[in-house]
């Protein structure tokens, strides 16, 4: 009886453990969050001094004044986290303030002032105070990549006269440095370093033919007059003294025609790029 008791139980049993299950799934999932708490992780107390901070609201911190403030320079690199409402765990709850998280999933304020969000687009602070936009070239850092996009069914109208949008997007908040401005640099100095290779090895290539094209000229134009002395030396021995005071200047002109080619050839190695 008792068995037979149990197994008609198992049924409800089941139903109340996949109905645990679910509600758990869905207090985890991201987008739930949204409803109820914003995508809130783990937070900490700040008191922020500008404006009406609202759940999703970019934080800045001054490090001057060492106060909180809502962002509203483009690409700030004093970013320091996003307003959420419920977090799931809240440290240093010790006064008045609003609950930032500094990592993690999270939604957070929007505006399509550089225009529509995609998922995989970088976030960065804008002028708008605490609302976030999409990352250009021209912002230094960003806050964190987006992982859904905007506008959505949920965006409200920031300004009618330019369509410009503002709602929340999902998150993943980080700081760093522009990952666009990091490319757009690299390109220049990629190239700069090609055209200092590219210099190098023609400058060498000029210093190699200046050195042995001047010794080359020096050889083939006092060497043959040498060659001649050294002949008429056999055929008139008085004129020796004359013949050997020609070879020696000849070897003199030799010596400071290659002297010439070879520095000029090492000036051209040490060129300033």
């Amino acid at each position: 009886m008792k068995n037979v008791l149990f197994y008609r139980q198992l049924p409800y049993f089941f139903f109340i453990i996949v109905t645990i299950i679910a509600g758990l799934l869905w207090m985890g999932n991201p987008m739930s969050a949204h409803a109820q708490s914003y995508g809130a992780a783990i937070a900490t107390m700040h008191i922020i001094l500008n404006g009406n901070p609202q759940p999703g609201d970019i934080v800045s911190f001054d490090k001057n004044t060492k106060t909180f403030h809502l962002a509203h320079i483009p690409g700030d690199k004093n970013a320091f986290g996003v307003v959420v409402k419920n977090p799931v765990l809240l440290l240093s709850d010790n006064g008045p303030g609003f609950p930032i998280i500094t990592s993690g999933e999270v939604m957070v304020n929007v505006t399509t002032k550089n225009g529509p969000i995609k998922a995989g687009d970088y976030i960065s602070p804008s002028s708008v105070p605490g609302k976030g936009v999409k990352a250009t070239i021209s912002d230094p850092y960003i806050i964190g990549t987006a992982i859904s996009s905007f506008p959505n069914a949920s965006s409200t109208v920031l300004l009618q006269t330019n369509k410009i949008y503002k709602g929340f997007v999902q998150m993943l908040f980080y700081r760093r440095i522009n990952p666009l401005v990091a490319v757009v640099q690299q390109t220049p100095q990629s190239v700069e370093i090609g055209k200092n290779i590219i210099f190098h090895i023609v400058k060498y290539i000029l210093a190699a033919l200046v050195a042995v094209g001047t010794v080359y000229v020096a050889f083939k134009a006092s060497g043959s007059s040498m060659r001649s002395g050294i002949i008429s030396i056999g055929r008139n021995p008085l004129a020796k003294s004359s013949i050997h005071s020609m070879l020696v200047l000849n070897t003199i002109m030799i010596i400071l025609i290659s002297a010439v080619g070879l520095t000029a050839a090492l000036a051209l190695v040490f060129l300033p790029v």
